[in-house]
């Protein structure tokens, strides 16, 4: 475990860059801002109970796995300066969110009308419906939100694959929704808990 631990601290590290990966501009982008784990719920199973301080990279998958588990302290870590802008973008809205409705509405640039918020008790499927025309259509329009453009994230083709990984993983179908904290009570408020205390 501890080779493990120091392999991952020498791959984050901030001195640490490779000329090839320097010289095509990767570090910084923030390309990797967008989920890419399609069935991410899979690793319920194994982090079910687990305890003590959870180390990982990325973005959404770091506090998806949070919630998995029953861990005291979380280090999100990762080599891409972009990315950990955005988590600290993310941790504010986590904090700040009153629920994961207002969590994504501040992800999305978006205000959902308490009408439709209504239709959604006991039926998460006109929810997921609900999101996922949204999520489509700023992925059609492809105009960056204030986040982005604070990030750097202004080109179309950025835009289009933050909202595609956003479809194809978290928001794909019903299973996947409800087994992360976009589309669970239960687990947004074991994340939201872990930001509110400062872990």
């Amino acid at each position: 475990m501890r080779t493990a631990f120091a392999l991952l601290l020498l791959f984050v590290h901030p001195c640490y860059a490779d000329p090839y990966i320097a010289e095509t501009r990767i570090i910084g982008r923030g390309d990797y801002i967008a989920p890419n784990e399609a069935e991410y719920w899979r690793y319920s199973v194994a982090l079910k109970n687990q305890t003590g301080v959870l180390i990982s990279v990325g973005t959404f998958r770091t506090w998806t796995d949070a919630a998995y588990g029953n861990f005291s302290d979380v280090i999100m870590l990762d080599i891409d300066p972009t990315t950990t802008k955005f988590n600290e973008l993310s941790l504010r809205w986590l904090h700040d969110a009153k629920d994961r409705v207002g969590y994504l509405e501040a992800l999305l640039s978006t205000s959902v009308p308490s009408e439709e918020r209504a239709l959604w008790r006991g039926n998460p499927d006109r929810e997921l419906a609900y999101w996922q025309t949204r999520i489509k259509q700023l992925s059609q329009h492809a105009s960056p939100s204030p986040w982005m453009q604070q990030l750097g994230k202004a080109h179309s083709f950025e835009i289009r694959d933050f909202f595609s990984g956003l479809l194809k993983t978290y928001f794909r179908d019903s299973h996947g929704f409800q087994s992360s904290p976009f589309g669970s009570d239960h687990l947004f408020f074991k994340v939201k808990t872990l930001a509110e205390n400062g872990k």
